[in-house]
């Protein structure tokens, strides 16, 4: 008898884990899509705002890619910069927004201030794709982004950890 109520209790904590991890699965793609849209739309405003055309705005959630196309102005600085400052401060924004009535409803507009700092952090840290660019035509050292992408990476975890209750990952 003790042991068919264990086995239905690790039964129960399994299906439940499974249910969290799809969950879990379920809502990358969709954060992920509003990271890309915000990120090349930062870099399409940026290039409107300098009078230039944008003839293609592409973001494609299952491919992981997008680009604002033509860049105007591939030797400005805050071309390149305008897309990670959109997506930060735009999900910082929903982030503030949505924090007092957060549930599993606005999980993903939640959830994405924090996995935008992860994935900003990382390529930050990395010193890859727009980041690279601005060493390039700057000169800064890439410790700057490095420690930026750190603390990002940092308080992006710190974010996924905290909102676990909501996903039901919580450790009881």
């Amino acid at each position: 008898m003790n042991a068919q109520r264990g086995g239905q209790k690790a039964f129960r904590a399994y299906s439940s884990m499974l249910r969290s991890t799809f969950l879990l699965f379920l809502l990358a793609f969709p954060v992920y899509f509003m990271f890309l849209v915000f990120h090349e739309g930062g870099h399409a405003l940026h290039t409107l705002a300098m009078g230039g055309p944008v003839s293609m705005f592409y973001v494609h959630p299952f491919s992981m890619a997008g680009y604002a196309l033509p860049p105007f102005d591939w030797e400005n600085v805050w071309f390149h910069a305008a897309g990670a400052a959109m997506v930060l401060l735009v999900s910082l924004l929903i982030f503030i927004l949505c924090w007092r009535h957060r549930s599993v409803s606005l999980l993903p507009l939640v959830l994405f201030f924090p996995w935008a700092a992860i994935v900003q952090g990382f390529v930050m840290l990395m010193v890859m794709d727009d980041f690279n660019n601005i060493v390039q035509l700057t000169g800064l050292s890439p410790i700057v982004f490095q420690v930026t992408g750190l603390i990002l990476v940092v308080a992006g975890i710190f974010g996924c950890v905290y909102l676990f209750r909501l996903r039901g990952l919580a450790p009881r």
